[in-house]
């Protein structure tokens, strides 16, 4: 039987898990992101830097609240008012009006609120092989581009690059289970999806790996759906999973570029519902 932890949960010593209802219970175990099967899987960026906003400025923290308390995600700005991200952040049944992101500061509360009024996983997403780990939030009110709030670019063919960087607000010492308010980034090496499944086997279609096995910085927990750009603003990938007990430092990232279209037709209906009912 397979199982699934999700996000890292702001007031709670708890992990979520799925049952045959689609209802989630909770076990009193301390541990990141998520498990599949016998292997842990889990989502975060240890051992990065402090990062300036300007620099990841199409970086935004998420803060989620269901009926179990609150947990954090990171997603990326695709236009005034629809963000990239992945669908477990928003696969607990949550109310749009419980989600909110905060755009345009390094420092996770600072910046400027914007309530999200919808949502959209998608439809294939499986939550316990965790294939197609995608999906898209649309702000209530558009929010303000700028230096500090930035669209990311996402095309179907990205060039061949060897190095990205990824940032967030997720735990910086898993170790000794330390956070920090502020914005956090790493280069992380891009792996080929043939070359992942050395290491990962199963990894999904559609992923992408990146990091490093020497394990000095990965993303980590509370980094969600937190971008990989390339060349400081094409997007490639966002914080999936990974699986602690076979690599911590290599990193299992939603492709987006697999999912272009999807992400143009999808952010396409959801603003034109947002706008015309």
């Amino acid at each position: 039987m397979s199982r699934k932890m999700t996000r890292d949960k702001l007031n709670s010593n708890a992990i979520i898990t799925k049952t045959h209802s689609g209802c989630i219970k909770m076990f009193l175990i301390v541990l990141p992101f998520i498990i599949i099967g016998s292997n842990a899987m889990e989502p975060f960026v240890v051992g990065g830097n402090r990062a300036a906003i300007e620099y990841f400025a199409h970086s935004v923290f998420l803060s989620i609240r269901d009926y179990q308390g609150s947990y954090i995600c990171g997603s990326s700005i695709l236009n005034q008012k629809v963000l990239l991200s992945a669908a477990h952040c928003f696969e607990t049944c949550i109310s749009p009006g419980n989600i909110f992101a905060f755009v345009g500061n390094a420092h996770k509360s600072r910046g400027r609120k914007y309530q999200v009024s919808n949502f959209k996983i998608h439809e294939n997403y499986d939550s316990n092989e965790v294939k197609n780990d995608i999906g898209l939030a649309i702000l209530r009110v558009s929010l303000t581009l700028g230096a500090s709030a930035k669209r990311v670019s996402i095309i179907p063919h990205p060039p061949a690059i060897k190095l990205g960087k990824v940032a967030g607000w997720g735990l910086i010492d898993e170790t000794g289970g330390v956070r920090s308010s502020w914005l956090h980034s790493s280069t992380q090496r891009l792996w080929t999806l043939n070359k992942c499944r050395e290491i990962l086997p199963g990894i999904p279609n559609g992923c992408l790996c990146a990091g490093d096995t020497s394990e000095q910085s990965y993303a980590s927990e509370g980094d969600s759906g937190s971008a990989l750009v390339i060349n400081g603003y094409i997007q490639v990938g966002l914080v999936s999973f990974k699986r602690p007990d076979t690599s911590r430092g290599l990193v299992v990232y939603t492709n987006v570029s697999h999912f272009y279209h999807w992400i143009r037709m999808n952010t396409r209906n959801l603003y034109c519902r947002e706008r015309f009912g």
